[in-house]
């Protein structure tokens, strides 16, 4: 799979996903007026592709909402992404002080410090270990997306739904007023509570990936420091004691 079509897919499944909830609750709710109208295959095709094509655009876009919300909420929001990963460090001063950085007076500062620190503990590992921890890490960050955008897409189509159900009630039959488009919705939030668990349980899961590892960087350096140290101490004894010799 070449790049252009793996993020096509990328973008276009979030749309996809809100395109086919919010269609299959049209039809629903409007399969009257559309089993009385003059369609033929080639209008059923020309829909379907120009679904394809606005749900890639819808997807992208539910991407740009997903990372909008997410990255530029709250401050108290956005500060877990990085605390839940540090609480893992014992040594976090290592972190949290660099230069001339202030930690915890702009959080995008915290967080671009912190990646800092993290591709520089990957550059310091031999080509086996780093390729086999990008590509976990990697595979995490594009999960998280994933279903981060996935989520928005659900609940825009959840909103939209209950939008289509208000403005057509008591126009259909009570089978596909009540029925159908409640077991939509139901399928709705199911889908939606799922994508949730999974975008926690991975973001939960890329912390303790980061926070692991770079607590045990820091271990090894430390003991690596304090092991230096102590050489010239016992060369400088070695040399006295030859000298007495």
């Amino acid at each position: 799979m070449n790049f252009d079509t793996k993020y096509l897919i990328r973008w276009g499944i979030p749309g996809w996903v809100f395109m086919i909830f919010v269609c299959l609750m049209y039809v629903v709710r409007e399969f009257k007026a559309l089993s009385e109208a003059d369609l033929n295959i080639g209008n059923v095709v020309s829909f379907v592709v120009l679904i394809g094509f606005v749900g890639v655009t819808i997807g992208y876009l539910m991407h740009q909402v997903y990372f909008s919300i997410n990255w530029n909420g709250t401050n108290n929001k956005q500060r877990r992404v990085i605390d839940d990963a540090l609480l893992l460090v014992k040594d976090k001063e290592r972190i949290r002080k660099y230069k001339n950085h202030t930690w915890g007076k702009n959080y995008h500062e915290d967080y671009y410090l912190f990646e800092f620190h993290w591709h520089s503990f990957l550059l310091s590992l031999c080509i086996e270990k780093r390729t086999y921890l990008e590509d976990r890490y990697r595979h995490l960050l594009s999960t998280i997306h994933a279903l981060g955008a996935l989520r928005a897409a659900l609940l825009s189509s959840l909103i939209v739904n209950f939008v289509i159900v208000l403005l057509t009630f008591n126009k259909t039959e009570p089978a596909l007023s009540f029925v159908l488009p409640g077991l939509i919705i139901l399928l709705n939030v199911y889908l939606l509570i799922v994508s949730d668990k999974g975008f926690k349980y991975y973001s939960s899961n890329l912390n303790h990936f980061q926070g692991y590892f770079l607590d045990n960087h820091f271990s090894e350096v430390e003991v690596s420091t304090n092991a230096e140290m102590e050489q010239p101490e016992i060369d400088q004894q070695e040399n006295e004691e030859s000298i007495e010799v």
